[in-house]
């Protein structure tokens, strides 16, 4: 069976659901696995260049299910190149109750941001028209870690985008 096709059936079933903490666990579960699991390749390429209408309705589906889950949330407009919405999404995280488990959840999106699976969204804070959104995005997740490892490996990175870029976006 196609993942893709679990994916989709998984979000269908999920939205359905009334336990809404069931669901919180659930998509950080799958969002997990979605982001490490080197089976989910061909899902994950499908879902970052969105091409087809197949692609961008699994997408839509994804979407509304991860938005029981802000950082998984943040996590997919990352994958999926949707910058400009993962940093509105960021600008908006000051209102979600920073408990225990969402600051490992940032830890976690931070250390996958470091990963070589989102290598391209490092790469893309080097681009004019991806670098003030990419920027605002974790700007505003080192604004909300903790100082930790992942903190120090976030401020490492923002330190290391061109200056120029940023300011003449």
């Amino acid at each position: 069976m196609e993942p893709a096709l679990i994916y989709r059936a998984l979000c269908v079933l999920l939205l359905r659901e009334q336990n809404v903490t069931f669901i919180q666990d659930v998509v950080s579960m799958l969002h997990g696995v979605l982001l490490t699991a080197t089976e989910l390749f061909i899902l994950r390429d499908q879902l970052r260049t969105l091409e087809g209408k197949d692609s961008i309705s699994l997408f839509e589906c994804v979407f509304r299910c991860w938005c029981y889950r802000p950082i998984a949330l943040l996590g997919l407009c990352l994958l999926s190149q949707n910058y400009a919405q993962a940093a509105e999404i960021a600008l908006m995280l000051s209102q979600v109750d920073m408990t225990l488990d969402v600051l490992v959840e940032i830890d976690k999106l931070v250390n996958m941001i470091e990963s070589p699976i989102l290598a391209y969204v490092r790469m893309d804070l080097l681009s004019a028209c991806h670098q003030r959104s990419l920027s605002t995005v974790l700007s505003a997740l080192l604004m909300l870690m903790p100082q930790s490892d992942a903190f120090h490996t976030l401020h490492k990175r923002l330190q290391a985008v061109p200056a120029l870029t940023v300011v003449g976006s």
